[in-house]
């Protein structure tokens, strides 16, 4: 394993559903809460996420970057977007599509990607041509 550089970030792409609906089914199997499991239902609404705690526990010691969170339109009493704006997300939300089945959101998916690969186009540029970036990277850059 190589050692981290200063140079080394995270950048976070949420997608607040796939979150959300992941983490009360496995609630729901009583799995990280300690409680046991539901027996008359598959999914957990009791379960809260803390974004700041995600955030550490995710990027283990290492500089944030970009913080991007996806989703739905939410209820209007929903607080999760303000407190990812306070965490300095870029909050994207997007209405569910009605042409798709169970009303995908497609609009979502393709905003997550698009930024995805814009990122990555920039941290690749930067590996070739920024000269701090280049020095904490080990080797030349592969072709792509």
């Amino acid at each position: 394993m190589k050692p981290r550089s200063q140079a080394e970030q995270c950048l976070f792409f949420v997608d607040d559903s796939n979150i959300w609906i992941s983490a009360q089914r496995e609630a729901a199997r009583g799995a990280f809460t300690g409680m046991p499991a539901l027996l008359d239902t598959d999914v957990d609404r009791r379960l809260r996420i803390d974004l700041g705690e995600m955030l550490r526990v995710i990027r283990k010691g290492r500089s944030l970057g970009q913080l991007f969170l996806y989703g739905s339109s939410p209820p209007s009493n929903d607080s999760v977007w303000g407190a990812a704006r306070a965490l300095n997300f870029d909050v994207k939300i997007y209405d569910r599509s009605g042409h798709t089945p169970r009303g995908k959101e497609k609009e979502v998916d393709n905003s997550m990607a698009a930024d995805m690969s814009e990122a990555a186009a920039e941290l690749r540029t930067g590996a070739l041509y920024d000269p701090k970036m280049k020095s904490s990277c080990s080797g030349p850059p592969s072709s792509p």
